[in-house]
């Protein structure tokens, strides 16, 4: 397979994801989900056997059953391809290889209809409720592209929905990072891959600019997918590139006032049902 077959193809559904056959994927069931309409995807490297075993176990555990979705190897992508992603000069090798790995998974869902997916890396703990939170977002009747299930920083926002076992679904105002679980549903992915299918900066960072991109997407309080640190990344070997994103006070200031307007219209279009009241509180200074 040549470098040029994983770069992310620019709109379309059709085919099957950059650089992967339809058996490049290890098939362990239909999720257990109550809904069948979700399906359960862990990225993962092929030949990281013992980490898909502990996966595995701990999916078991959960009551979810998965497919493994083989992971782009960053350490693999010859040097002279990254002219392909001219975009990504910042990014380290395991960043791109992982942005890229998610690229393929949405792409699998918007190839494949899926109604919703939940997408997990396999570096991660699950809380035993998991299932049952995502059974409940998805029969939520609101719009949302994606769900993101962990968080690496405090969970901060405008309250959307109260959910089971004491649980919140927020509009995120503070950056969570990470991109170890979320709920994707169909439409977001197709959305995904229209917006930000080109690796830029790392893919969590990307997440976290949603308000930029126009993409709905909310947040679980408290995460029910948690990093588990005692594992070495295997997707992002390389640590994280060193990339300068501080602004001018100026710049700062209106990029402060875009992001507010943006999120508005975000909750509005979210709760344009009239399910949910915005609540007019102030944004914390970032």
């Amino acid at each position: 397979m040549s470098d040029q077959d994983m770069l992310p193809r620019r709109g379309g559904t059709g085919g099957a994801p950059p650089g992967r056959r339809r058996n490049d994927y290890t098939r362990l069931g239909c999720c257990g989900m109550g809904n069948t309409n979700i399906r359960t995807l862990v990225i993962s490297l092929a030949e990281s056997a013992e980490r898909r075993s502990l996966m595995s176990e701990r999916l078991t555990k959960a009551g979810l059953e998965a497919e493994f979705f083989d992971a782009v190897n960053g350490r693999t992508l010859r040097r002279n391809s990254r002219s392909l992603w001219a975009k990504a000069a910042q990014l380290s090798d395991g960043e791109l290889g992982c942005y890229l790995s998610h690229v393929g998974v949405w792409r699998k869902i918007a190839d494949e209809n899926i109604p919703f997916a939940l997408v997990l890396e396999d570096d991660v703990d699950l809380h035993g409720d998991l299932a049952s939170v995502c059974t409940e977002l998805a029969a939520l009747p609101l719009s949302f592209d994606l769900v993101r299930l962990s968080s690496l920083e405090p969970q901060i926002g405008k309250p959307i929905r109260q959910l089971a076992n004491d649980r919140t679904l927020i509009l995120p105002t503070k950056d969570p990072f990470g991109t170890q679980g979320y709920l994707l549903s169909l439409a977001g992915a197709r959305r995904l891959l229209s917006v930000i299918s080109e690796p830029c900066l790392p893919i969590d960072r990307e997440f976290n600019l949603y308000w930029r991109h126009g993409l709905q997407s909310l947040l679980i309080s408290p995460p029910v997918v948690q990093h588990d640190w005692e594992l070495e990344s295997t997707i992002v070997p390389t640590g994280r590139a060193e990339i300068v994103t501080s602004l001018p006070p100026l710049a700062r200031v209106i990029r402060s006032l875009q992001k507010r307007r943006a999120i508005y219209r975000i909750f509005k279009s979210v709760a344009h049902k009239g399910l949910f009241s915005f609540i007019s509180t102030s944004y914390a200074h970032e």
